[in-house]
C-alpha cells in the first residue's frame, strides 16, 4: 500500500509511506520519483542488516525495528526484528516496511503530529521512535534475568531454566548485535547535520546499546552462575553417595566374609554371632566418630 503522508505547513519535501510493496510498486515508485533501482534493489530482503548508502542525491538508510510478533522462543535476527528502509533527499522521504505497517500503532502517531520542516528531521524521528520500539523488549528482558536469577539460588529444582536462559542468551546477543551494526549508521547522519535532532537520535542509540550491553552481560555471567550452582549441587550429590560408600564398605566386606561357604570358627561360637553384631555395630560407630572429627558431616 502506497500511502503519501500530510505534513505541516512549512515543510519543503514530501513523505511517501509504502506498506508491505510488491516488486511492481517498488518499480512504479522508482520511476515516478527517480529514485535510482540500485537503492531500492534491496528492499524486500528481510535479513537485510542496518546500512546506509547514497546514490547520487539520495541516501538509503536500512534501520531493524523491534518486531511486534516477537515470541518468548525467537532466536534469530529475523524473527525479533523487521527491517526498516528509509530512502530520502532533500525533497523526499521514502519509508518502505514489510512485516508491520509503520504508523499504525500508538508509538508511531506522534510522528503525523509532528511538524519537521526538513526531510532530515523526519528521518532522524522516524529512527528515534524505531529504537523506542526496543524498550519494551528491553524490560521483559530485565524481568526476565531478575526472575532466572531467583529461580536459581532459590528454586533448584526448577527445570526449565536452562531453556530459558539459552534463549534469553540469544535475544540479548542479537540485540546487541543490531546496535553495533546501526551505529554506523547513527553516526553517519549525526555528522551530516550535527543538530539537536541528530543528537537525540545518537544519545538514544547509545543509551540503548549500553542497556542491551550490560544485559548481555548479565545473561552470561547468570549462564556462569547456573553451571557453578548445577556443578555445586552434583558435587554435593557425590560427597552424600561417598559417604554412604564408605559405612557401607567394610560392613559389606565383613557380612561377605562370614557369608562364605566355609567352614568359619567363630560360627560354632554360642557368642559369634553377637559378635560379628556387635563388630558391625562398633565399626559403623569408629567410621561416624572419624567423621565427625574430619567435620565431614
Amino acid at each position: 500500500m502506497i500511502q503519501e503522508m500530510l505534513l505541516g505547513h512549512g515543510s519543503n519535501f514530501k513523505w511517501i509511506n509504502v506498506t508491505m510493496p510488491t516488486d511492481e510498486e517498488i518499480r512504479q515508485i522508482s520511476l515516478a520519483y527517480q529514485i535510482p533501482p540500485s537503492l531500492l534493489s534491496d528492499c524486500g530482503e528481510m535479513d537485510q542488516l542496518p546500512k546506509y548508502e547514497r546514490v547520487d542525491n539520495y541516501v538509503l538508510v536500512v534501520f531493524r525495528i523491534n518486531s511486534i510478533n516477537n515470541v518468548a522462543e525467537a532466536d534469530s535476527i529475523q524473527e525479533l526484528s523487521d527491517p526498516i528502509y528509509l530512502v530520502y533527499s532533500d525533497d523526499l522521504v521514502l519509508s518502505v516496511c514489510y512485516k508491520r505497517a509503520f504508523l499504525s500503532e500508538p508509538s508511531f502517531k506522534p510522528v503525523l503530529g509532528a511538524n519537521p520542516l526538513s526531510s532530515l528531521e523526519l528521518v532522524n524521528l522516524l529512527l528515534v521512535i524505531g529504537l523506542k520500539t526496543y524498550l519494551q523488549s528491553l524490560d521483559v528482558m530485565t524481568t526476565a534475568v531478575d526472575y532466572f536469577e531467583k529461580d536459581i539460588f532459590l528454586m533448584p529444582n526448577n527445570v526449565p531454566i536452562l531453556k530459558g536462559l539459552y534463549y534469553l542468551k540469544r535475544k540479548a546477543d542479537i540485540f546487541k548485535r543490531i546496535f553495533v551494526l546501526s551505529a554506523e549508521v547513527v553516526r553517519f547522519l549525526h555528522a551530516q547535520q550535527q543538530t539537536m535532532d541528530s543528537r537525540d537520535v545518537l544519545d538514544q542509540h547509545t543509551k540503548l546499546h549500553n542497556s542491551f550491553d550490560v544485559l548481555a552481560d548479565n545473561v552470561h555471567q547468570l549462564l556462569n552462575i547456573y553451571f557453578s550452582v548445577s556443578s555445586q549441587r552434583t558435587n554435593e550429590t557425590m560427597r552424600v553417595l561417598t559417604i554412604f560408600s564408605v559405612f557401607f564398605l567394610p560392613l559389606s566386606f565383613i557380612v561377605g566374609l562370614y557369608g562364605m561357604n566355609f567352614n568359619i570358627p567363630e560360627t560354632k561360637w554360642s557368642f559369634g554371632y553377637p559378635m560379628v553384631v556387635a563388630l558391625l555395630v562398633a565399626v559403623t560407630v569408629l567410621i561416624f566418630l572419624w567423621f565427625k572429627r574430619r567435620r565431614l558431616l
